[in-house]
């Protein structure tokens, strides 16, 4: 998930334990949960059923996406959302990510044809792009406010109907249920995330 979102989920408990943060994918990341090698993954979706025994999900909420852009990408839109992003070039999401398949798919309902110009797992590659007017790429809506702040990205248009869940995905043979329960039972003040979201989730 988006480091912003991951720091906004951990931060409440980062005052009570030391934290030690890796990325991965998710199947690799199970595995060392199985193996109690990390406490607790956070992702975009669950842990897929039987793919580890002793694995418990806790949903953190869900967010709609947004199409963020620099200046100088947002200044080329001629037309209204989303008929706008018609020949835009687009920084997409890797092919581990399920924003990337839930995009495509939005575009092609709306007739919308994109050039895709990179592709990217990585956070902070896709912001240096985006940063650099390469391109509009899309991201959870509650990041709004970070990303105009910090890099001058601003959304283009809102997509409503398309969100990305949030999951905690804890060991039940592990420790550290206090601060995960502190995590879980803050994450819909901290994101101000919508745990019964009924849009199309990805």
């Amino acid at each position: 998930m988006p480091t912003p979102i991951a720091w906004r989920h951990l931060e409440p408990a980062a005052a009570s334990t030391r934290m030690v943060g890796r990325t991965g994918d998710l199947e690799t990341l199970l595995a060392e949960l199985d193996l109690r090698n990390v406490d607790l993954v956070l992702a975009n979706a669950p842990a897929p059923a039987g793919a580890n025994e002793h694995a418990v999900n806790h949903r953190l909420g869900s967010s709609s996406l947004a199409m963020f852009a620099a200046r100088s990408v947002r200044e080329t839109a001629t037309a209204p959302f989303p008929q706008c992003l018609e020949g835009m070039p687009l920084l997409m999401s890797g092919p581990e990510s399920p924003i990337g398949d839930g995009l495509q798919e939005w575009l092609r309902h709306k007739q919308v044809s994109s050039r895709i110009v990179g592709e990217f797992n990585d956070w902070a590659l896709t912001i240096s792009f985006a940063e650099g007017g390469s391109g509009v790429f899309a991201a959870p809506d509650v990041l709004e406010e970070d990303l105009s702040r910090q890099y001058d990205l601003w959304p283009i248009g809102f997509i409503d109907d398309l969100a990305l869940s949030f999951y905690a995905i804890s060991n039940a043979n592990g420790g550290c249920h206090a601060w995960i329960t502190q995590i879980v039972n803050a994450a819909q003040y901290t994101l101000r995330l919508n745990a019964d979201c009924q849009e199309n989730v990805v």
